[in-house]
């Protein structure tokens, strides 16, 4: 089992979730060892528990794998989140309802819920050398907005006392995987840069790698349209790219979004 799970202060929020990406993206999660590695049929085992203190939250991602010790028989299983106020208590018997999401009062969104049978999401964008500034957004609500209500496990047969599935359109816990091909049909060698950057109404932030190089880097906060000058930065540049003539040259770009950011991310390409 992996996971990049924090306790921070919960003004830290931001923090814990670019460090979340940057594990996720780059592949550098903690292995752990769950609580209970074994659940006899029927009954309820802990993947991994964590103390909050006052003042405290936690977060991250937690990747594992469920199988069957019985060869050829169907599993039936539910993974919740639970929580308790006393450190003392023993998760397992907590068998509540699930609560309804939270809806925010000031824009009327909800926190997405539900559970989908992937966790990345590949799209692809071409950009010829020369041609000037162009654009792309990931997670844009249309293209690539695939974890949606409607096809969320949560849908079949979840009874309601669980309360309904919710879009995931931020893609928390995702990698994104946006393929770039980059050609140059001049007869002169071409210096391609490629930025990311915030086109929602809230700052965007996590992290990025670029397969040419292979490296994580980390997003700090980037300036939506609304934010008010100098808050935050504009761009961070993922990389530049020298591109001879007439080549085409065919990459990947790896993004996380942090927990408590905002899709969609710009990807934005500039000629030299």
């Amino acid at each position: 089992m992996n996971n990049a799970i924090q306790v921070v202060p919960i003004g830290q929020i931001s923090s814990l979730g670019i460090c979340a990406a940057a594990a996720l993206v780059g592949g550098t999660m903690d292995s752990i060892a769950p609580t209970n590695s074994s659940v006899a049929a029927g009954q309820i085992g802990v993947v991994k528990e964590w103390t909050v203190g006052n003042g405290e939250i936690v977060g991250g991602v937690i990747e594992f794998s469920i199988s069957n010790t019985v060869a050829n028989v169907a599993m039936n299983y539910r993974v919740r989140t639970v929580a308790a106020n006393s450190v003392s208590a023993n998760l397992s018997q907590n068998q509540t309802a699930v609560v309804n999401y939270y809806t925010n009062p000031a824009n009327n969104s909800t926190h997405p819920r539900g559970s989908w049978g992937f966790a990345d999401i590949a799209s692809s964008v071409s950009y010829k050398a020369g041609s000037g500034w162009a654009y792309y957004n990931a997670s844009n609500g249309n293209l690539d907005n695939l974890m949606t209500a409607s096809n969320s496990y949560k849908i079949s047969g979840a009874p309601a006392s669980q309360g309904p599935a919710d879009s995931d359109k931020g893609h928390y816990g995702v990698k994104y995987n946006l393929t770039v091909t980059l050609s140059n049909d001049t007869g002169s060698e071409k210096k391609v840069k490629i930025y990311v950057g915030a086109r929602g109404t809230e700052y965007y932030a996590g992290a990025v790698k670029w397969s040419g190089d292979g490296v994580t880097y980390k997003i700090p906060a980037l300036k939506s349209y609304l934010d008010t000058p100098g808050t935050n930065q504009e761009g961070v540049e993922v990389v530049t790219v020298t591109v001879a003539p007439g080549a085409v040259i065919t990459r990947i770009i790896t993004l996380s979004t942090a927990g408590a950011a905002s899709t969609p991310a710009l990807i934005a390409f500039q000629t030299l």
